[in-house]
């Protein structure tokens, strides 16, 4: 996406021809030949004239011929040429598609995460009827075949870029998927290939952000408001619905390096069918129902979340950033780790700079869900927590299912419930909305 595109210019038109033209039968011949090079020069003497285009946006005034050759390289690697099998664009649709790469403005993004164990039934059926697609807000939730995976991540592409980029599409068949798109400025060629680091000051290498999303911020807001929705009492097992061991993350941009290939091995699998004649399949054992009024809360739920954001950085924020980035990273973490980050999360969603924090923490607590079950078990995860914060714990110490569990229970419950008080008062700012809980 980007401005109205000009006329293609001649230059490139004529280069282009040229490259098709040539007997090129490899990538290497193709890359070291003189219709190359001209297409090249060609290139950067028609861009660099052009002050906006994503040629001229370089942080220094001088031509950088490695970062025009390796964008030119990735441009026939996603787009196809003479030189590859498979389908091929004539010389004028390669043309054009290379202006307009030129002069985008926007690209588009998509991010993949596995949602590992996941499993999605329909219970308005009779027999097992896994749902094939959720949607809220940009988001979906989508149970992908093969087929369609390597649609979504252009396999045969990747393919060009060699073996460590080549997705495994086979083995990653029939999983759930959580899939978020998201509009980002072009930007400069350089800044979508490895050489990207060669213009990283020192101030920027050496700085080390306080923290940082465990996933990328649009894949973690939707975690968020996906673990609120499936987050359920559990005495006997681990709380945790689905597990997100990575995310692939590429854009529709041809200039851009491509994604290193995800590990598949990361994700789970059982084995079904009767014996030396067995199958494996993808582990679906954390089975959820979600009907119409499931699916309706969930997005209700986005809806908070996102009417709480728009207010962030003002002074009618009324809700911390902690609070989420602390309750999807409960999410990556294990044993006492996953203690901390859900008293972590409480403590961000209720407390405030005060004398007594806990204490006024806790009296919030109450009034946001009463004196109950949740309040004991957020009691026993403070007590946990102290435990091993200040060294008092053994080290060789076991945690219960039913520690973990009930604890992001009683976490859970007050965040969704906070959410849902932002909304009936959204004219009160956080500490407003807090002092409010305390009277």
């Amino acid at each position: 996406m980007g401005r109205e595109t000009p006329e293609i210019p001649q230059p490139v038109r004529s280069a282009i021809a040229e490259l098709w033209r040539t007997p090129s039968h490899t990538e290497d011949s193709a890359f070291n030949s003189a219709a190359f090079r001209l297409l090249e020069g060609n290139s950067a003497a028609v861009y660099l004239a052009i002050g906006d285009s994503r040629l001229r946006q370089e942080p220094s005034t001088s031509a950088q011929p490695n970062e025009l050759q390796t964008a030119l390289r990735n441009f026939f690697r996603w787009n196809g040429a003479p030189w590859y099998s498979g389908p091929c664009p004539d010389a004028d649709k390669a043309a054009l598609a290379l202006h307009q790469a030129f002069l985008a403005t926007e690209v588009k993004r998509t991010l993949l995460a596995p949602l590992d164990r996941l499993d999605l039934e329909n219970p308005t059926q009779r027999l097992h009827d896994p749902i094939k697609s959720v949607r809220f807000g940009p988001n979906n939730v989508a149970l992908l075949s093969s087929a369609a995976l390597g649609q979504r991540v252009r396999h045969d592409a990747l393919k060009r870029f060699g073996r460590w980029h080549q997705f495994p599409t086979e083995k990653l068949d029939d999983f759930y998927w959580l899939v978020v798109s998201k509009r980002e400025e072009a930007g400069p060629i350089w800044e979508r290939t490895w050489l990207a680091i060669l213009h990283k000051t020192w101030d920027e290498i050496g700085q080390v952000p306080v923290f940082e999303p465990i996933y990328p911020a649009p894949i973690e807001d939707a975690l968020f408001v996906l673990l609120l929705s499936f987050a359920k009492e559990s005495k006997e097992a681990s709380w945790a619905p689905f597990a997100v061991p990575w995310v692939y993350s590429l854009t529709d941009d041809p200039f851009a390096d491509a994604p290193r290939a995800p590990d598949s091995s990361a994700l789970t699998w059982t084995l079904i069918g009767h014996p030396n004649e067995e199958l494996e399949v993808p582990d679906r054992s954390e089975s959820f129902e979600l009907d119409h009024q499931k699916l309706d809360a969930l997005k209700r739920r986005w809806q908070r979340l996102q009417a709480v954001l728009t207010k962030a950085d003002t002074d009618q924020a009324n809700f911390h950033p902690l609070t989420k980035h602390f309750f999807v990273k409960a999410l990556a973490d294990e044993g006492i780790d996953e203690i901390v980050a859900n008293i972590s999360c409480i403590e961000a969603t209720l407390m405030l700079k005060e004398p007594k924090g806990r204490t006024k923490m806790e009296k919030r607590y109450k009034h946001l869900l009463g004196n109950g079950e949740e309040f004991k078990w957020l009691k026993r995860g403070y007590g946990l927590r102290d435990e091993y914060l200040h060294s008092l714990g053994d080290p060789k110490g076991t945690i219960s299912w039913k520690d973990l569990g009930q604890t992001r229970w009683s976490v859970a419950k007050a965040v969704d419930r906070y959410l849902e008080l932002t909304e009936q008062k959204p004219e009160l700012n956080r500490e407003a909305l807090l002092r409010s809980l305390q009277n």
